[in-house]
């Protein structure tokens, strides 16, 4: 097989499986969005996480001291059960701790029962508990009492590369930090969580919820959000010194927050999820694309799960909390971005252009023919050529010597044949002094042409390799 047709073929098979990617986008955007539907008595989920390791979503309860699996499939089963919890407390934010192999979870007990906040941590591999740190703070307790009646709230956590967890107060709007040993203790109270105004009527379900979702940027800081103001923070991982971030919406309701890993953060409420991007570390941020979701089904988390996907919890928690028990049936539901899709789209044109444009260049330069002419004028040859292409044009030139090589070569063996016949009937026809006579006039003849015929061959060479 010659060089030219494996360039060609390469050539033809890159073509393919340019094809071939640029298809998956249009596939992933053509099914519609993942939904998981599982079944479990009276769960009433309210965190949301998502395992990378077991390939699984792990959920709380509203109801029960419990932490649950939920396949793709939508098959849950209890995952740990802790009966040394206090009776009738709620699990509610979840974190994974991929460094340590553990789960994070946030304990809290609701009104009227007794005030208990604590966070807990499993061990995933044996599915013991490691620690149960208590979260409380005399200090944050005053500062909850002079501005409302509203106790003690843990309600989120996220974890750093160290095992470090932050655990949100929407109550007080502080950030409690816990290490890896379960050891606590208030990790920021900066002034900027009560320096904005209420974006909700204070007679609101949220009026009394502050800092509520929060998540860990590998680059040294937390983004939290601020249920009834609707604001974003960036808060130093080191110190806990807090920014408010500038964006271009206001967040109102939000209770969630997650981070992709092309850097894309998305926020949940009851009734949006939220799509930021930042070019600045999160000093400033856009919100360039929101997507309505099923408020009665009342969303309280969202995570990233496999492949980058977003995943909203429908847990209905507010029919547990009114008491209205007896659901079997909850949903996690992948959610996408119209704007994700259209860049989807545009990537998708722009390869089926690239590969078009290639695809016709290959056969433009493989249609590059060379005409070869071959003309006699006064005894010489001529090589006229309209070829493109330096590299392509010695090949027929020396493709053309050779054949004309072998043109001559058996040219004159017919001629040496024709000149041994002639002999041969001189010989018989002509008295002894006239075939001497011819016989050196043949000769001479033969002499003659062969050194005509070397000289026209040897100038057609130099001529080819011109």
């Amino acid at each position: 097989m010659s060089s030219l047709i494996k360039s060609k073929l390469k050539r033809f098979f890159l073509f393919v499986f340019l094809l071939y990617v640029a298809r998956i986008p249009t596939t992933a955007a053509s099914r519609g969005p993942h939904v998981i539907n599982f079944r479990s008595p009276n769960l009433y989920p309210e965190g949301l996480a998502w395992d990378p390791s077991a390939q699984h979503f792990v959920i709380g309860s509203l109801l029960h001291r419990s932490l649950h699996s939920v396949s793709d499939a939508g098959v849950a089963q209890t995952l740990i059960s802790d009966s040394d919890l206090p009776v009738n407390v709620t699990i509610l934010g979840l974190a994974i701790d991929r460094t340590n192999k553990r789960i994070l979870a946030v304990v809290q007990s609701a009104p009227p029962l007794p005030t208990f906040n604590a966070l807990a941590a499993y061990d995933l591999r044996t599915r013991q508990r490691v620690f149960l740190a208590l979260l409380d703070d005399s200090e944050g307790e005053s500062a909850v009492k002079a501005t409302t009646t509203t106790r003690h709230a843990a309600n989120d956590v996220a974890v750093d590369f160290q095992g470090n967890a932050y655990v949100t107060n929407s109550a007080a709007n502080f950030i409690w930090k816990v290490d890896k040993d379960g050891a606590a203790s208030v990790f920021s109270r900066s002034p900027a969580f009560r320096a904005h105004p209420l974006a909700v009527d204070r007679n609101a379900r949220l009026s009394e919820c502050g800092l509520n979702g929060i998540a860990y940027v590998s680059k040294g800081y937390l983004l939290v959000v601020q249920s009834n103001t609707g604001k974003m923070f960036k808060v130093n991982a080191e110190d806990g010194n807090a920014r408010l971030v500038l964006l271009t919406e206001e967040l109102v309701g939000a209770d969630d927050i997650a981070i992709r890993k092309d850097g894309v953060v998305l926020v949940a409420s009851i009734h949006t999820l939220w799509f930021l991007k930042s070019h600045d570390s999160w000093g400033e941020a856009v919100v360039y694309d929101k997507t309505a979701l099923e408020e009665e089904k009342l969303a309280t988390s969202v995570a990233v799960g496999d492949n980058d996907r977003a995943y909203v919890l429908y847990g209905h928690v507010i029919e547990g909390i009114m008491g209205n028990v007896g659901r079997e049936e909850f949903s996690i539901v992948e959610v996408r971005s119209s704007k994700d899709s259209e860049d989807e789209n545009i990537w998708l044109f722009v390869l089926i252009g690239l590969g078009l444009a290639y695809f016709l260049f290959w056969r433009y330069d493989g249609q590059r023919g060379f005409s070869v002419k071959i003309l006699g004028t006064s005894g010489c040859e001529k090589l006229e050529s309209s070829a493109k292409g330096t590299s392509y044009m010695n090949e027929v030139k020396l493709e053309w010597v050779e054949e004309e090589k072998e043109k001559e070569e058996e040219t004159k063996e017919n001629d040496n044949e024709g000149y041994d016949d002639d002999d041969h009937d001189s010989d018989n026809n002509d008295d002894s002094n006239g075939d001497n006579n011819d016989d050196s006039n043949d000769s001479d003849y033969i002499d003659e042409e062969e050194e005509n015929s070397t000289e026209e061959e040897a100038g057609m060479a130099r001529h080819g390799t011109t």
